[in-house]
């Protein structure tokens, strides 16, 4: 299904604004992809190749029914059918699309009909090759069909043809999947597999929670135009990463002696490594002393530099915790974020800057570092917390969250110095929300949710350089709860982004009314990508917005008649407005 249409938004404004940023926006086209299990159908990016296309990566779950298809596409069965899986859960599959950026339609899909991969720790990162860099956490789930406790996973390329990643030793498997491990592989432009990778991590087996199956978070990924390979996050024993000799690189972690084994209980170090365009080891970035945790959430890579941002947390306020002699000055009574940048040439670190955690109401502090992104010499950090930010050495707070729940935020920093400059946190939401990523132009759209059903998937527009918010727009609402956003992707003026929700039907912004877009089953969670293009200019205006629209009639949300400014959601001549 494909829709272009031509919008013009506004935001209700106070009387004494004399002009208004007006986000003008075309949907260039909105897509969905659901897969029939109530789990496991997930948006995790969108990247733009060398070619000028795009790369759409999805998860969907099946389970094992020879006569159902299990993939749909603008509610359109396909002939893809995932892993079969007899257990009372579902098997997650990876999909990978290459899509025409003119109108989305698909050029070559890829997907995984064997393995579980887990969305959260799976990326896609471009070449300048034309092809693409994909890391799947994959672990092999013992109720499935034909299972072989040496392989692990395999993949359909575009040419349908299966590529299976399998041992010569058996995988390690519980009660009802194997280890994790974390696979890399290289795709050319026409969608097949040039070569993979794998990373093993140590079973550990004499735990509380033994054994611990899942020992390494690959959470970031980044390549440079050289084709090496940047991959970072958190390992809890043991991680061998193969070399070009046919030796093993082993990095081993320290701080996790008396860890019970929970895999949900956040502990272990971080890592940075950089790959070889052959994805064989070259270099590494560890941390040095004691911490009860650390993190590398995002990297991100431009001109010789890796930026990384993540949090951490110190055993003891008399702990050092430092990567490459730079210290990461972390609280040992609050998670702590710091973010820095490294010489790609020889992985050495330039700056570390850690920003001081100010505790919520209930004297506790979460962060969710969701995106990084290098811009005109800025760093740009989105993701939700539900805490406060002070520079370092300080306690009173930048940008706060002072509630329990987790709030978008959106800090801007200098990527030379890493100094911050602006920041905005999302605090006046009533409900859980975060941002995943941004769009730089005249202002800045930061684009995630609000779990308010009514609101859904949101672009917040904040002027560039001081991040004040100037208005926010819902773009994908009725849609059940929208709590899960993909890695969105600008493209010039486009914008591509992609949310996950429950529904027969998905409400898409698309100008003076909004238009649903028929995705499948309300019994199932659903994947909606839309590409907008985007374009900014301010206009005066003699008299105010509110005042144009009192003559207007506005409804809210129960379809009740309200004056237009009235406080939350309004609907004024087809458009919804969020006005705070």
């Amino acid at each position: 299904m494909k829709r272009k249409f031509t919008i013009l938004v506004g935001a209700l404004l106070a009387l004494s604004i004399s002009a208004s940023a007006q986000l003008a926006a075309t949907l260039n086209w909105a897509h969905s992809v659901q897969g029939q299990t109530t789990s496991g159908n997930s948006p995790i990016s969108i990247n733009k190749l060398a070619d000028g296309n795009y790369i759409v990566f999805s998860e969907w779950g099946s389970k094992s029914d020879a006569d159902t298809e299990y993939l749909h596409f603008d509610n359109a069965a396909t002939s893809f059918k995932g892993g079969e899986y007899t257990g009372n859960s579902y098997s997650a599959n990876a999909l990978i699309q290459k899509t025409s950026p003119a109108d989305g339609s698909i050029l070559w899909t890829v997907y995984s009909n064997y393995g579980y991969i887990n969305s959260g720790c799976s990326h896609v990162s471009p070449t300048a090759d034309g092809g693409f860099v994909a890391t799947f956490e994959a672990r092999a789930l013992v109720p499935a069909k034909d299972f072989n406790n040496k392989k692990l996973l395999s993949v359909v390329q575009a040419d349908g043809s299966n590529y299976d990643i399998a041992f010569d030793t058996e995988l390690y498997v519980g009660s009802s999947n194997t280890e994790a491990a974390n696979v890399i592989l290289k795709f050319d432009a026409n969608g097949s597999i040039e070569w993979s990778r794998v990373l093993r991590s140590k079973v550990l087996t004499d735990r509380t929670n033994s054994p611990s199956l899942t020992n390494t978070s690959l959470n970031t990924l980044a390549t440079d135009e050289d084709g090496n390979i940047y991959i970072a996050g958190n390992y809890r024993s043991e991680l061998y990463i193969p070399k070009a000799d046919n030796t093993t690189e082993t990095l081993v972690c320290g701080n996790t002696a008396e860890w019970s084994g929970d895999i949900q209980t956040a502990t272990g170090e971080l890592f940075i490594v950089k790959l070889n365009k052959n994805g064989f080891f070259e270099k590494s970035l560890l941390t040095s002393g004691k911490s009860e945790l650390s993190y590398i959430d995002n990297i991100t890579y431009a001109s010789g530099k890796i930026y990384f941002s993540g949090h951490a947390k110190k055993t003891t306020d008399t702990d050092v915790l430092s990567l490459d002699g730079k210290t990461i000055n972390a609280s040992a009574s609050l998670q702590t974020m710091f973010y820095g940048a490294a010489s790609t040439a020889d992985m050495t670190v330039d700056y570390i800057k850690t920003l001081a955690s100010v505790a919520n109401s209930k004297g506790s502090m979460v962060i969710q570092n969701k995106n990084l992104k290098f811009a005109d010499g800025k760093l740009y950090f989105t993701g939700s917390v539900n805490g406060g930010f002070a520079e370092e050495g300080n306690t009173e707070a930048f940008t706060s969250n002072n509630g329990t729940l987790l709030k978008g935020f959106v800090l801007k920093a200098d990527a030379t110095t890493g100094d911050i400059e602006a920041s905005y946190c999302f605090a006046d939401s009533k409900s859980v929300s975060a941002y995943y990523g941004t769009w730089i132009g005249d202002k800045i759209v930061a684009t995630g949710f609000d779990m308010n059903a009514a609101v859904g998937h949101v672009f917040t527009v904040l002027n560039k350089e001081t991040l004040a918010k100037e208005e926010t727009i819902s773009v994908c609402n009725t849609f059940g709860s929208v709590a899960m956003i993909a890695t969105p992707l600008q493209d010039g003026n486009t914008f591509v982004v992609g949310n996950r929700g429950k529904g027969e039907t998905a409400t898409i912004l698309n100008g003076s009314e909004n238009t649903p877009l028929a995705v499948g089953s309300k019994t199932y969670w659903g994947v909606v990508y839309m590409s907008y293009a985007l374009n900014f200019g301010t206009t005066g205006i003699e008299k105010t917005a509110v005042a144009d629209t009192e003559s207007a009639k506005a409804y809210n949300i129960a379809g009740q008649r309200v004056n237009p400014a009235s406080k939350g959601i309004t609907i004024i001549n087809g458009r919804k407005y969020l006005n705070k």
